[in-house]
Protein backbone atom coordinates (compact mmCIF):
# COMPACT_ATOMS: atom_id res chain seq x y z
CA UNK A 1 0.00 0.00 0.00
CA UNK A 2 0.90 3.80 -0.30
CA UNK A 3 0.25 6.33 2.08
CA UNK A 4 1.02 10.24 3.64
CA UNK A 5 2.66 10.15 7.16
CA UNK A 6 0.04 11.98 9.28
CA UNK A 7 2.52 12.42 12.23
CA UNK A 8 5.44 11.17 13.80
CA UNK A 9 6.93 11.38 17.63
CA UNK A 10 10.96 11.26 16.89
CA UNK A 11 10.46 10.86 20.93
CA UNK A 12 8.74 8.12 21.10
CA UNK A 13 9.36 6.41 17.70
CA UNK A 14 6.03 6.13 16.12
CA UNK A 15 4.19 7.66 13.92
CA UNK A 16 0.54 7.03 11.63
CA UNK A 17 0.04 6.88 7.80
CA UNK A 18 -3.50 8.61 7.27
CA UNK A 19 -6.23 6.09 6.48
CA UNK A 20 -9.48 5.66 7.63
CA UNK A 21 -8.54 4.77 10.06
CA UNK A 22 -5.15 5.83 10.39
CA UNK A 23 -2.21 3.16 10.46
CA UNK A 24 -0.09 3.15 13.15
CA UNK A 25 3.81 2.66 12.53
CA UNK A 26 7.28 2.22 14.89
CA UNK A 27 10.70 2.67 14.15
CA UNK A 28 11.59 -0.69 14.00
CA UNK A 29 9.05 -1.44 11.20
CA UNK A 30 10.95 1.11 8.86
CA UNK A 31 13.39 0.19 6.56
CA UNK A 32 16.10 2.88 5.34
CA UNK A 33 15.28 6.48 6.08
CA UNK A 34 13.35 7.83 8.59
CA UNK A 35 10.16 9.33 7.00
CA UNK A 36 9.00 13.05 8.09
CA UNK A 37 5.43 14.09 8.09
CA UNK A 38 3.87 14.42 4.99
CA UNK A 39 6.06 12.23 3.37
CA UNK A 40 4.80 9.66 0.74
CA UNK A 41 5.64 5.74 2.07
CA UNK A 42 4.73 2.72 1.02
CA UNK A 43 3.51 -0.43 3.55
CA UNK A 44 1.88 -3.68 4.30
CA UNK A 45 -0.44 -3.93 6.80
CA UNK A 46 -0.89 -6.56 9.79
CA UNK A 47 -4.03 -6.57 12.05
CA UNK A 48 -3.06 -6.98 15.69
CA UNK A 49 -4.88 -6.90 18.68
CA UNK A 50 -4.42 -2.86 18.88
CA UNK A 51 -5.80 -2.28 15.53
CA UNK A 52 -3.80 -1.64 12.16
CA UNK A 53 -0.04 -1.57 11.56
CA UNK A 54 2.12 -1.10 9.11
CA UNK A 55 5.05 -3.25 8.97
CA UNK A 56 8.38 -2.47 6.07
CA UNK A 57 7.18 0.86 5.83
CA UNK A 58 9.53 2.76 3.52
CA UNK A 59 10.07 5.99 2.26
CA UNK A 60 8.87 6.74 -1.31
CA UNK A 61 11.83 9.23 -3.11
CA UNK A 62 10.65 11.14 -5.62
CA UNK A 63 13.41 11.90 -8.66
CA UNK A 64 13.02 15.59 -10.34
Amino acid sequence: MRGKVKSYKIENNYGFIEGTPDVFFHRKNVVGELPNQGDMVEYEVQNTERGLSAKNVSKIMFLV
